[in-house]
């Protein structure tokens, strides 16, 4: 609790005082760094809350049900598929179509030629149906094919370049039948687990999100570190420029503080969405800052505790 309080001290201090720099240079290295890993912490947080605030409400509304449900219906209800000996056989006349489900997909995200969700056809009429790309799917007796990557314009239409990957049957594989009923039962069965219908999912994607945080601090502090050892290579020319005798290692250290007011308002203009901070923008903005704060230096490093 002390070194919290000390930190929001030295935070609002950092943003607003540049007097403030001064027991900066008389406190001890390690208060900088721990300084530097708590302000990371703190932006880590935001991100979160921010991440959290526009896509937990979308995760929560999520009508998990009505999905599975839709995905269920995609089966057709006469269609029968048997996989025996590495060969897919139907109980439909080949080449027989799964049509591609209006409002799923418009035409524009795939491309106008594509009519269908999957083609079933035999192995001698593949060639001809990957060259029309009529099917997102093209499934032959032994062979099928399934969407491996589709290409967008720049106005996020498809421009209609999108590639197949070969999916091969292994004669090997387990014998299976599959009907609509099988497919509306599998869709019940996911339907009833405590996870889907007690809508576990919600706070497991926050907490999937908190402990991403987690995980990515590490190399958000290491990015930290490495964007105050530049500053501070920035700060140190100015410092010489205006005459302070400061070592490259005290300026790094003010420069840990000094980025303060900026991770303030990139943070704000983000959250708010009326503000991108580019790069060039915010060594200028250091710069500017950092110049008021080697005006109110009139001390000498002693590194003694704060």
């Amino acid at each position: 609790m002390k070194f919290l309080k000390s930190f929001w001290h030295s935070f609002f201090n950092s943003a607003s005082s540049p007097l403030y720099y001064n027991d900066v240079l008389r406190a001890k290295d390690s208060f900088s760094w721990k300084y530097l890993a708590v302000l990371v912490a703190f932006i880590v947080l935001i991100g979160a809350v921010e991440l959290l605030a526009y896509t937990a409400p979308v995760v929560n509304s999520f009508d998990v049900d009505k999905a599975l449900t839709h995905l269920g219906d995609l089966y057709p209800d006469e269609l029968e598929v048997n996989v025996s000996n590495g060969v897919i056989s139907i109980n439909q006349e080949l080449p027989y179509s799964v049509p591609l489900p209006s409002g799923w997909m418009s035409d524009d995200a795939l491309g106008a030629d594509v009519t269908s969700l999957a083609l079933f056809t035999t192995d001698d009429a593949l060639n001809g149906a990957l060259r029309e790309r009529n099917s997102l799917f093209i499934i032959g007796e032994t062979i099928a094919y399934a969407p491996n990557k589709i290409e967008y314009a720049l106005d996020g239409t498809s421009n209609e370049t999108f590639t197949y990957q070969v999916l091969s049957i292994p004669e090997d594989l387990d014998s299976f039948f599959i009907t609509s009923t099988d497919v509306h039962g599998f869709v019940t069965d996911i339907k009833s687990l405590p996870f889907i219908a007690n809508r576990w999912f919600v706070p497991a994607y926050v907490l999937l999100i908190l402990v991403g945080s987690i995980v990515v601090f590490p190399f958000i502090y290491m990015f930290r570190v490495v964007t105050v050892f530049a500053l501070g290579f920035v700060g140190w020319i100015i410092s010489i420029f205006m005459s302070k005798k400061l070592a490259y290692m005290d300026v790094v250290r003010l420069s840990m503080h000094a980025q303060t007011p900026l991770v303030i308002i990139a943070t704000i203009g983000g959250l708010l969405r009326v503000l991108y901070m580019s790069a060039g923008v915010f060594i200028l903005l250091y710069i500017i800052w950092f110049v008021f704060v080697l005006r109110a230096i009139n001390t000498v490093p002693t590194h003694e505790d704060v």
